[in-house]
């Protein structure tokens, strides 16, 4: 049964017959991995940073889609910024490797305000292994039929951010490969912090991202923070799933972030485990200063 459910996974996220082709890679918690989405992130919290991820949705069903990154980034001078990352991104059969560096340069428009435009480019390895479609018993196909397809990719954005207010729009996946076919979509997310006492914050934010499939898809958060160490909250994916995480600091050096999730639309979910992720920020600075 969980043969046919992956062929099934398979042929769903195949939106175009002639060209092999992947999203940006989706996760819960966005909020710590920005500079995945926007490249105008880069080097906007003052210091060298490494991020790593890792998220899988119905985890249990065999060939369930599972994402990963690593990220480093840092300002440089004169406003400029700088980084590296990696995205992972396995559905069943199809893998999708994007190696990619992000380069982007901020303005201070006012006392507490700043706004940074950002380009990303990359590379975009993409396979499908017909060897994992096994229809049946008596029907398999050859263990060497793996097609790949290579092509550049590109996104722009903006980023502005206070003390408190954080607004992003992203231009994102312009692809250019062999066949000189592309795909891309448009993220714009919004965060607001809301001091309630000397302690405590609260943060709504939300996430709208359009493709050009028509696809809308929208997250809903809000994160109560304690401190400025340690955050708890919920996200809704619209008619895909209900999230809970939290996050805390370990210490001055490491964050670390847990999100557990339950589908709301999926017939997968009932025989799932949910979707888990974990996410891990490290100041590299702090970690250079300890170590002198």
């Amino acid at each position: 049964m969980f043969k046919r459910i992956k062929i099934i996974i398979a042929l769903l996220l195949l939106n175009y017959n002639n060209v092999i082709g992947q999203k940006t890679p989706g996760f819960t918690q966005y909020t710590y991995n920005t500079e995945v989405i926007n490249p105008a992130f880069a080097g906007t919290r003052g210091n060298l940073q490494l991020g790593l991820g890792l998220q899988k949705r119905f985890s249990g069903v065999e060939g369930s889609p599972e994402t990963g990154f690593f990220s480093i980034h840092s300002p440089l001078k004169n406003g400029l910024g700088l980084g590296f990352g990696l995205l992972y991104d396995k559905k069943g059969p199809l893998q999708l490797t994007n190696p990619f560096i992000n380069t982007s340069y901020r303005i201070q428009t006012s006392k507490t305000g700043n706004l940074s435009f950002g380009i990303k480019t990359g590379l975009s390895f993409n396979s499908l292994d017909f060897s994992e479609l096994v229809f049946d018993k008596t029907e398999t196909i050859n263990n060497n039929n793996v097609k790949n397809n290579i092509g550049l990719n590109f996104s722009s954005g903006l980023y502005y951010y206070t003390n408190d207010t954080e607004i992003s729009f992203a231009l994102v996946d312009l692809i250019l490969n062999d066949r000189f076919e592309h795909e891309n979509g448009l993220i714009f997310t919004f965060r607001q912090k809301i001091t309630l006492d000397n302690e405590l914050k609260l943060k709504p934010s939300t996430l709208i991202r359009y493709d050009k499939s028509n696809l809308f898809l929208i997250d809903l958060s809000l994160n109560l923070i304690y401190a400025n160490n340690f955050d708890i909250g919920l996200s809704y994916r619209l008619k895909e799933s209900v999230d809970f995480f939290f996050g805390f600091k370990l210490n001055d050096l490491l964050r670390l972030s847990y999100n557990y999730g339950l589908g709301v639309s999926s017939s997968l979910t009932s025989q799932s485990n949910g979707t888990h992720g974990l996410s891990i920020l490290l100041d590299v600075n702090r970690v250079y200063k300890y170590l002198r």
